[in-house]
């Protein structure tokens, strides 16, 4: 298990210029002859699979493999390989979380909040025009960490950056396969041609035969939120498209996107923007300066939060213990994230929540208390609202797949 409180905050050029202690690595090839049991580790984990064929168990999910294949896992992968008669022959690499600042390719970008992370599948395919290319870049690792000579951890580093991309660089080429409609694919693609309609969970579910449970619970494991925040979304997303054309006023922005309510609409543009729908149209601010900034600003705030989540912390909390002013977290949280403080941590304690519902058979009271609720009542409002079910219906819809 990683020691989180060796984790530093630094940016990649502070990293050069400063003096510390090495990162702590961990690199090996190994040979799986049995099955593993679920475990988890407090850092990410790069796999590739050189020979044989086996399955990845990831919070109640079953991901196949084969040689070629790249798996990344995050602390909340609750996971265990599984190999088919034959051994597989793997190498892998284990770093800290903080070593996401260094490697980070737009995640911040990509990925709406810290996971997220948990619906994308956890294993790639690398093309085999690519593959030797990544068992080399283990095999620099390997070497680096046996030599431990100078810049050794920086060059990891590098190793660990051109993996990263050629597992991104997986993620969306198979993202653009023409895969079957599904039901909920269907029902989302309705929801953006007819945002500025009368729609509810119960009628789109209706039309493409689902449950309002189902809607809910499979939203969320595609896109990381409900029907509504789905909705929400969609509406706000055509508003502030619209906010340039100075002719349109605020109020048939408001009714022209779904909202009847002027103070429907004001609340929720506030918290998905961060401003009112006036200062938007106002604002001027440049877009491009500061990235880099902002890039280490927004990994400071999700590294501390994944590290003291468990923790009862508040906005000025982070703020003090990372030397930010509150306003510089929301700001950077609104235009990095288009979320709130608050949403990010539930956001964490809600992965680590459902992975521990699905892979273990620890009672509910107990995980909500290890995420850091010190109400089972609370803990369950907050986990109905993320996924549209119950922690048991939860639990229960994972054991009926299996």
């Amino acid at each position: 298990m990683g020691d989180y409180e060796n984790i530093h905050t630094y940016s990649l050029a502070e990293y050069h210029q400063q003096s510390f202690e090495p990162v702590a690595f961990e690199a090996e090839q190994k040979k799986l002859i049995r099955s593993e049991e679920l475990h988890a580790h407090d850092c990410i984990e790069l796999i590739y699979i050189m020979s044989g064929q086996g399955s990845l168990h990831v919070n109640g999910r079953q991901y196949d493999f084969e040689p070629g294949a790249l798996i990344r896992l995050f602390p909340f992968h609750i996971h265990a390989l599984e190999n088919k008669a034959v051994t597989v022959e793997y190498i892998y690499c284990r770093f800290p979380l903080s070593v996401l600042m260094y490697v980070d390719v737009d995640l911040s970008k990509r990925y709406s909040s810290y996971y997220i992370l948990e619906n994308l599948p956890p294993v790639v395919t690398i093309p085999l025009t690519n593959q030797m290319k990544v068992q080399q870049s283990f095999i620099e690792i390997l070497e680096e960490k046996e030599q431990a000579d100078i810049y050794c951890d920086n060059l990891i580093i590098a190793e660990l950056t051109k993996l990263s991309l050629y597992f991104e660089r997986a993620s969306q080429q198979a993202e653009k396969i023409p895969q079957e409609q599904t039901a909920i694919w269907q029902a989302l693609q309705y929801m953006h041609l007819y945002f500025n309609q009368e729609l509810s969970a119960k009628t789109v579910a209706e039309k493409f035969q689902l449950s309002v449970t189902q809607l809910n619970h499979q939203l969320y494991q595609k896109t990381g939120t409900n029907f509504m925040g789905n909705l929400h979304e969609i509406r706000i997303r055509n508003a502030c498209a619209m906010m340039p054309f100075t002719e349109l006023s605020i109020a048939y922005i408001q009714r022209y996107v779904g909202y009847k309510s002027p103070a429907t609409f004001y609340r929720v543009f506030k918290k998905l923007k961060g401003t009112t729908p006036e200062a938007y149209r106002k604002s001027n601010l440049p877009q491009e300066t500061t990235i880099h900034e902002k890039a280490d600003t927004v990994w400071k705030i999700i590294l501390f939060v994944a590290e003291h989540f468990k923790e009862s912390i508040s906005l000025d909390d982070v703020a003090k213990r990372l030397f930010l002013s509150p306003h510089t977290i929301k700001q950077t949280l609104q235009d990095d994230l288009s979320i709130n403080f608050s949403d990010l941590l539930l956001t964490i304690r809600m992965a680590y929540a459902s992975s521990l519902i699905k892979a273990t058979k620890l009672e509910i009271a107990y995980i909500a208390a290890y995420v850091g609720y010190d109400s089972l009542r609370s803990f369950n409002r907050h986990f109905k609202e993320y996924l549209g079910v119950t922690p048991r219906e939860y639990r229960l819809e994972g054991k009926e797949k299996t």
